[in-house]
């Protein structure tokens, strides 16, 4: 984490009132969350690391040639984001995806991305939106923050994951170490560890049942 969040971030932790007002713990986990995807979501006037980021991840990206995917769970980070692109990206082709539009122009939006002939482009996605369409003209996204549902990630990474996908898709969740988002994504792996154990168990009494009947 860089060193001008540090006082932000800690004081929200701690509970402190100069920073952040947090009334309750479900309150102060979604600040702290807020504050690792941009410190601007909670009235703080510095991008903060992904922000800052974010024009080296995208190019990385672009070097091996494939448009990117970014999913984030608050629909107020997207134009943060976007403007991060504007700033310091210009030739970057940029589509918004989030509740609230008509199904026409969702497809309208979706099928200008999935059709731009340009690279350099980006789709901003918030996860719980991103489980309705398909964006396989990408083959790397980025997740910056999670949704407590490992189900709900892994619909946005099948966004990609879509027949016509002709390249290998990497999925890369941005983690700042020492934060809410260690909890978080021990909490995630700890369910799909979960899920997991449920499915191989299913089939183990699928099998078993088909090996005793006559």
């Amino acid at each position: 984490m860089l060193v001008d969040l540090k006082k932000y971030f800690g004081s929200v932790a701690k509970g402190f009132k100069d920073v952040v007002v947090a009334q309750n713990v479900i309150v102060k986990i979604m600040q702290l969350r807020k504050i690792l995807i941009t410190p601007r979501l909670v009235g703080i006037n510095v991008n903060g690391a992904f922000l800052d980021s974010l024009p080296d991840m995208l190019e990385s990206a672009f070097e091996e040639g494939t448009p990117v995917v970014i999913f984030t769970p608050f629909r107020k980070a997207l134009p943060y984001i976007k403007q991060r692109i504007l700033d310091t990206m210009h030739d970057v082709n940029i589509t918004l995806l989030q509740g609230g539009l008509s199904a026409k122009e969702i497809d309208t939006r979706k099928e200008k991305f999935q059709e731009s002939k340009n690279p350099r482009r980006v789709c901003i996605c918030v996860i719980k939106s991103g489980a309705s369409f398909e964006l396989y003209a990408s083959a790397t996204c980025f997740f910056i923050g999670y949704e407590w549902d490992c189900g709900e990630n892994k619909q946005c990474e099948g966004r990609l994951y879509r027949p016509g996908q002709k390249r290998p898709v990497h999925a890369y969740y941005v983690l700042h170490p020492n934060t809410v988002d260690e909890v978080l994504r021990a909490t995630l792996n700890d369910k799909q560890r979960g899920i997991n154990w449920s499915i191989n168990v299913n089939d183990v009494a699928e099998n078993i049942q088909n090996r005793v009947q006559p």
